[in-house]
């Protein structure tokens, strides 16, 4: 994840899966060396991933794991102090598919899924602003008929949908088989 931090250079952030109990994302100048470390306890599968960096500064984080179940959601971390500030529980899997202003606000919003059981909208603050109990995962976030309104993709294998910002559902297509799912616009 490439981040800039005051001097304009791109920095990079690295997850990690579990050491010791430990998770970390280790953040790296462009000449390889070490900025910063971040860093908290998890169950003995989990991981923890970068996603992006707010305007604050501060980073977004998936934090995911198998049957420890810790942790399981969304976290933002202050980079300066390296503190976890917020976290959101998101069980039993998921992930962030895209950072965008849905709305229009000039505030991006977090689009996420849970493992194929419920689809979500939420704030910087981790606030749900919108959910749906819909099987799929979220594949794209694009304005895909032009109307100058985000709309976002999701398939369940055999149907794709697509979602209106507000996660109404503007119209499926039943494909009636799995599919190798690679989309692009």
């Amino acid at each position: 994840m490439p981040l800039k931090y005051g001097d304009g250079i791109d920095d990079i952030g690295v997850g990690s899966s579990v050491n010791n109990s430990t998770l970390q994302i280790f953040f790296y100048d462009g000449n390889g060396n070490l900025l910063k470390i971040l860093s908290k306890t998890g169950g003995y599968d989990s991981h923890m991933r970068p996603v992006t960096r707010l305007q604050n500064g501060n980073i977004v984080v998936s934090e995911g794991s198998g049957y420890s179940r810790d942790p399981r959601g969304y976290a933002v971390f202050n980079y300066n102090i390296g503190n976890e500030i917020w976290y959101y529980d998101v069980v039993p899997a998921h992930a962030i598919t895209s950072i965008v202003d849905m709305d229009k606000d000039g505030k991006d919003e977090i689009i996420a899924s849970n493992g194929n059981l419920k689809q979500y909208i939420l704030d910087y603050n981790l606030n749900v602003l919108s959910n749906l109990d819909l099987k799929g995962y979220i594949e794209l976030v694009n304005d895909i008929d032009g109307d100058g309104n985000l709309e976002i993709v999701i398939s369940d294998g055999p149907t794709i949908r697509v979602l209106e910002g507000n996660l109404n559902e503007k119209w499926n297509y039943k494909c009636w088989q799995r599919y190798n799912k690679h989309y692009s616009l």
